[in-house]
């Protein structure tokens, strides 16, 4: 036999298993007025055991109906304090989405009670899920004479922004009511805006009212663009607000900020907003931002956010405006500062990508020469390697000219370390031609590519240096004692 049941917990554990028992042995309607009075008693500690009813006796499931309707009246009753539990909660509203006509129930209980409600971390769920089945009247009713008084601090709490939100959703198509929630909202524009909470609702009402309904938002927006393209909240607020404004309303923002750019390239947050401009497109607006730029390229390029400005007007402007700020980086005493700035490296590397001709010659004459300088920077060597990847003629101009270096800087050293045995009265005589050097155990020359004569100091001249400089042990192998002629230890670390 099949069984429902309801879960429910109560404390005494003993009476719950006899009361199961006595259920699943019984088939008559008897037991059940039995278990009904037992209910009684145990909900007195407002506990309801596990109850099954068999399935498939009519007068059972009537019961079970009857039970149902008493536990809703029960939910409705004690909606107020339940709805600020997390899982009573929930279960009222699933309740509302199994039987909405519940709500006729509930509001008259829960209006008094809304700004209370909506402020709670749960119990805003549950007034949300009451706003999306009230009727015309009673939304007016709480626009009026509930929220009315209260719409500031309920649009700037993080829960009750989702109760404000809820009903604006709801009155949208009546005009009326419509107007009534933009008087409530104008006068608070500034304050909403910067507000992490109260934000979003100047973002839902620019997507859902259009043209020339939302006219005065688009208005607060150009007015005070500087200063909200330069907060944290805003800043997003601006670009969302953007992106659901018509052509017109577009076009008077982008060229708005476009203007006002150049206090906003090094800007933290200011920084995004000129690139999501940028991102868009319109290369009359794209112009103006880099005709700014161009002012002191040296600054915004070696800037933390302003480099990322340049970076992306060089992947979004057109070709004569990309052009005029590839000429400006063409400058020699600009690039060699630029090729060794933590920021401003990256911009170099990407008008080098860009670059055409003749621009993509003068860059590489002025960059190749300093490559090998990169290497002594804490950035140098990720710089190095992908200014080789990405101009490989680099490789070749970087081979054949340390061919060269190299046989300079062999001969160079040779002279000042034989310089420095005669000032120190050491006998070169005794040269050998040796296949493998080892300094500190360490080999530095590979045996396969170099042989060398290198001078080798006899064992017994130790004692003229008083036991306490250099000692030449066999023919590969160098060790330093102590601090033994300052010259010849830094000619052998320029050797290597």
């Amino acid at each position: 036999m099949n069984y429902f049941h309801l879960e429910k917990n109560f404390e005494n554990n003993n009476t719950s298993k006899n009361i199961n028992s006595n259920i699943k042995n019984s088939n008559n309607s008897n037991n059940i007025e039995l278990l009904s009075n037992r209910l009684n008693i145990l909900n007195l500690n407002n506990n309801i055991p596990q109850i099954f009813y068999p399935q498939n006796q009519f007068n059972n499931e009537i019961n079970y109906q009857n039970n149902n309707n008493y536990l809703d009246k029960e939910l409705i009753e004690n909606c107020i304090n339940l709805c600020k539990e997390q899982n009573e909660c929930r279960i009222l509203q699933k309740k509302i989405l199994e039987n909405p006509k519940i709500v006729e129930l509930i509001y008259p209980k829960i209006k008094d009670k809304i700004i209370e409600l909506s402020n709670d971390q749960f119990g805003n769920y549950f007034i949300q899920k009451v706003i999306e089945y009230l009727k015309l009247e009673e939304l007016e009713e709480i626009l009026y004479n509930k929220i009315s008084n209260q719409f500031r601090l309920l649009s700037l709490n993080q829960h009750g922004t989702r109760v404000i939100q809820k009903i604006f959703e709801k009155i949208i198509n009546n005009d009326n009511l419509l107007n009534y929630y933009t008087l409530l909202l104008n006068p608070n524009l500034k304050d909403f805006i910067i507000d992490p909470n109260a934000s979003h609702i100047i973002i839902k009402y620019v997507s859902l009212v259009k043209a020339p309904k939302n006219d005065f938002i688009i208005k607060f927006l150009c007015d005070n663009i500087f200063e909200l393209a330069t907060k944290k909240h805003s800043c997003f607020a601006l670009q969302k607000c953007i992106e659901y404004s018509n052509h017109n309303q577009k076009k008077l923002l982008l060229n708005t900020i476009a203007n006002q750019s150049f206090g906003l390239f090094t800007d933290q947050f200011g920084n995004y907003v000129v690139q999501y401009v940028i991102n868009i497109k319109d290369f009359d607006v794209n112009k103006i931002i880099a005709l700014n730029l161009l002012y002191d390229i040296p600054k915004f390029s070696s800037q933390k956010f302003s480099s990322n400005v340049i970076e992306k007007c060089l992947d979004c402007c057109d070709e004569n405006t990309k052009n005029l700020i590839i000429e400006k980086f063409c400058e020699e005493k600009l690039i060699k500062s630029l090729l060794f700035d933590m920021y401003g490296n990256y911009v170099l590397q990407k008008v080098m990508i860009l670059s055409k001709e003749p621009f993509k010659s003068k860059f590489f004459n002025i960059v190749a020469p300093l490559m090998d300088n990169l290497t002594n920077l804490s950035f140098g060597q990720k710089l190095y390697n992908k200014l080789l990847s990405s101009f490989p003629e680099l490789n070749t101009y970087i081979k054949n000219n340390n061919k060269g270096n190299m046989t300079k800087k062999k001969n160079k050293n040779m002279k000042m370390i034989n310089n420095n045995l005669v000032n120190n009265n050491i006998s070169n005589n005794n040269l050998v031609n040796i296949n493998n050097i080892m300094f500190n155990n360490t080999q530095f020359f590979n045996p396969n590519q170099f042989q060398m004569n290198y001078p080798i100091i006899n064992r017994n001249m130790m004692n003229n240096f008083n036991n306490n400089n250099i000692a030449f042990m066999g023919n590969i192998d160098i060790q330093y004692l102590n601090n033994y002629n300052n010259n010849y230890i830094n000619n052998m670390n320029n050797f290597m």
